[in-house]
């Protein structure tokens, strides 16, 4: 994503708010484009919108990325046709500019010709946008209509039903994985948020637990995790960046093998505490760590077994230090936030799904306590973007882990779908206005 330019901030809050009409509001092909859901404004590389859902020409819906420009010539001039971050664009919106435009792969994107520039811009005033009423969500305000006991009874049931899903995709995988290799992979792929959390995934294709583990042979705590770190940084290419001499040697000596390249790896505007060199080198002291334990799946259903809900035991048993002592707060390699994020949406619902699988209902019946009992995480682009919308009231009720989710599950489930009918706070909010109407209409009877 490129600066802004005090013209484009227009073209970007316009398009935020849905409200972008073009000569006809046709594209390049004649379609007409209806905006389902704007998609959420990028702040890494890419395109300037990402997850956007629209239609076209009253066809099926589309789900992909929208850029923006001044004019369609930018697409070009900025060298977007040559890079793959912009391959699933599927509208391009210009000011000025009719032409659709090539991706990558081969592909091509129509463009929404909106046929102004606001004025100010350096091309010269062509005129001001044209007035076009904001979209408005049935939902938006909703905290302040309907309350905080019904926003929480709501969020509450959203968030179960989060875990619930969660726990069932992990419960069939199961059917197909070995356990501890499930839990290794999720729990790797949970590090790399969402912009690193593909390759941790591949990393931990390529390097499976069971080989990692069968590499620390008879080593002790200090040892394997060298060990850990040299395989780690090896397989996913980030030994020459991470590794010291022990690091290359053990690599070598372990036979080496075909590693990711470096840029499979996101570090645009990654924080130094989330760079996939600080997150390995936090998995292989958790590893070691799970490894004198009986390994990584005796040591999640022990951390389970042991925790006292509304305490933090369960996430100082996921948390890692760089100091020698866990109680260390200096230098995270996977710090308290992390580890929360890392038991509500790993740890909990993978417990909870082994013990369905082993006919274990108490195991399942506790993760589920913990869940619903656990504190929330930190706030994200997509709770904040609920917040916002539903009201400050929202922000204020979704006080624990499970509401949390109900949000990102609600925010995903309907609004990043554009599916305000089948949203249940909608719903709701739909049947309190009736309720009122109704009250009204029999008042003035009587």
């Amino acid at each position: 994503m490129r600066p802004v330019r005090g013209s484009e901030r227009i073209l970007t809050e316009m398009w935020k708010a849905r409200s972008v009409p073009g000569a006809g509001s046709m594209t390049s092909d004649g379609r007409g484009v209806e905006v389902l859901y704007p998609g959420r404004r990028n702040t890494d590389r890419g395109p300037d919108f990402v997850g956007a859902v629209i239609r076209l020409g009253g066809a099926t819906e589309s789900r992909g990325d929208v850029e923006l420009h001044m004019r369609a010539s930018d697409w070009r001039s900025h060298g977007h046709h040559l890079d793959p971050e912009y391959n699933r664009v599927i509208l391009h919106v210009a000011c000025r500019g009719r032409a659709p435009v090539s991706l990558e792969n081969g592909g091509l994107a129509p463009t929404l010709e909106l046929g102004w520039l606001p004025n100010g811009d350096t091309g010269g005033a062509v005129g001001e946008a044209p007035a076009c009423p904001a979209r408005r969500e049935p939902c938006r305000g909703a905290a302040g209509v309907l309350g905080e006991n019904a926003i929480g009874k709501l969020l509450d049931e959203a968030g179960d039903e989060r875990f619930r899903l969660k726990a069932d995709d992990l419960l069939v995988r199961l059917a197909f994985e070995g356990a501890e290799q499930l839990l290794y992979s999720d729990v790797l792929g949970a590090l790399g948020y969402s912009k690193n959390r593909k390759p941790f995934l591949e990393l931990a294709g390529r390097l499976p637990y069971a080989d990692l583990m069968g590499a620390c042979g008879d080593e002790g705590p200090a040892g394997s995790v060298v060990k850990l770190e040299a395989l780690l940084f090896g397989m996913a290419g980030l030994l020459t960046v991470a590794g010291d001499e022990r690091h290359v040697r053990l690599w070598r000596a372990c036979g080496g093998g075909e590693p990711m390249p470096r840029s499979a790896w996101r570090l645009f505007r990654v924080r130094p505490a989330n760079h996939p060199v600080n997150r390995i080198k936090g998995v292989a002291r958790l590893l070691s760590r799970a490894r004198e334990e009986g390994g990584l799946l005796d040591y999640a259903m022990r951390a389970v077994a042991s925790a006292v809900a509304g305490q933090h035991g369960l996430e100082r048993d996921f948390m890692v230090t760089a100091a020698p002592s866990p109680e260390a707060n200096r230098s995270p390699l996977i710090g308290r936030g992390r580890a929360r994020d890392l038991i509500v949406n790993v740890v909990l619902p993978f417990v909870h799904a082994w013990g369905s699988a082993n006919c274990r209902a108490a195991l399942c019946e506790r993760a589920l306590y913990l869940y619903r009992s656990h504190p929330p995480g930190a706030e994200n682009n997509v709770t904040r973007e609920l917040d916002a919308l539903l009201g400050s009231r929202a922000g204020r009720t979704a006080a624990s882990a499970r509401r949390q989710q109900g949000l990102i599950h609600i925010a995903k489930t309907y609004c990043h779908r554009g599916d305000c009918r089948g949203c249940p706070v909608a719903a709701q909010l739909a049947d309190r206005i009736a309720d009122s109407r109704a009250q009204v209409y029999t008042s003035v009877l009587v």
